[in-house]
């Protein structure tokens, strides 16, 4: 079984994908998630299923106060012998100060680029580093929705007008 716990938007989106991804593969698997929300489970349940894991993903929120649910699971995942790793959904998130009580015995880090490798290797001498980009940010630049003549309609945008589509985050 694998646990992940995310509490910022973009780390809970992207878990969630990982979680279907598993889920159609038949692995087992527990997602405490907030999208931006207080997380619904409590702090028992997180650590129960950390401690029956095989593994623990993590993502790395954008505070102390609201990665406190994934350090709980690191620092669980560490002393129960979990292998345990994180997922950094912006650039340079993995170098936040409030993981470094766990970063040294963390199995893996997920980046975004081969340029968050090198910060990171330094933060996490065992770690392997692996260079995974954010399927959620993917997904606004690749998700084709409506065929471009549709969109031009809906808008009121003619042929012969430029129209130039802006995915931001």
């Amino acid at each position: 079984m694998i646990t992940m716990v995310g509490r910022d938007v973009a780390s809970s989106r992207a878990l969630e994908l990982i979680r279907k991804e598993l889920l159609a593969k038949g692995v087992e698997s527990s997602a405490h998630l907030g999208n931006g929300r207080t997380l619904t489970s409590s702090s028992e349940q997180i650590l129960k299923d950390v401690r029956k894991s095989n593994l623990a993903l993590m993502g790395m929120s954008s505070s102390p106060e609201l990665a406190k649910e994934e350090l709980l699971a690191a620092r669980e995942a560490l002393e129960s012998g979990v292998p345990y790793g994180f997922y950094a959904d912006l650039f340079g998130c993995a170098t936040r100060g409030w993981f470094a009580p766990v970063r040294e015995k963390a199995r893996f880090v997920f980046v975004l680029s081969e340029e968050d490798v090198r910060k990171t290797r330094l933060l996490f001498p065992n770690a392997e580093i692996v260079v995974s980009g954010n399927p959620v940010l993917e997904d606004s630049f690749f998700q084709i929705l409506k065929p471009n003549m549709e969109v031009r309609a809906l808008l009121g945008i003619g042929s012969e007008d430029l129209l130039m589509y802006c995915a931001a985050g």
